[in-house]
């Protein structure tokens, strides 16, 4: 089976009022695309090659050394798609009053989350290539700073990841501008 690149539910254009455009179209058209190539080419004799989704795949190949490069092109590609549906350019949307209730409990307000945010991403000696995650775990919301190999925190009962940030984003103060709050605060009101 191969796997293409679902359509983003906005035009990549409209990000570039808020990032670089030639750092968005490198991050899109080569490197997420890439990755979808690269499964497509790897997929055919591995255990996964039946699979549906991503996700399916992911966890028929799991970490076997002889799927490695599979393993780890899959996992960039989960990452990347979380990450690309997370934005909506142009929103008016804002976390909604349960999710602000809790951000504000963990974080003191909204303004220390996105400083502590932006901090996770820069702190990471791998800043580019990190994603900051805010998930909520067991009723609890933190961040995670995963470097870019690593694997989409996992949503189990107890464990959901809200929302994921690129490192090579920069511009953290345009990045608000750009958050699909509509998607996250859906994803907390299942959490809960």
């Amino acid at each position: 089976m191969a796997f293409t690149l679902p359509p983003l539910p906005y035009n990549i254009a409209d990000l570039y009022s808020y990032l670089n455009q030639s750092t968005v179209d490198t991050q899109y058209n080569e490197v997420t695309v890439g990755f979808f190539n690269t499964i497509n080419r790897l997929i055919g004799n591995s255990p996964a090659a039946d699979c549906a989704s991503l996700q399916q795949a992911l966890a028929r190949v799991g970490e076997n050394t002889k799927n490695a490069e599979l393993y780890r092109v899959l996992i960039h590609a989960i990452n990347y798609l979380f990450f690309w549906e997370g934005l909506a350019p142009n929103t008016k949307s804002a976390p909604s009053t349960e999710l602000m209730k809790e951000i504000e409990i963990t974080f003191g307000s909204f303004e220390n989350f996105k400083t502590k945010f932006a901090e996770n991403i820069t702190r990471s000696p791998n800043s580019p290539n990190a994603f900051t995650w805010l998930i909520m775990s067991n009723g609890q919301l933190y961040l995670k700073t995963s470097i870019f190999v690593s694997v989409t925190p996992k949503t189990t009962n107890t464990n959901i990841p809200l929302l994921a940030i690129a490192g090579w984003m920069g511009g953290f103060d345009a990045l608000w501008n750009l958050i699909n709050w509509e998607q996250v605060n859906d994803r907390f009101a299942r959490a809960g």
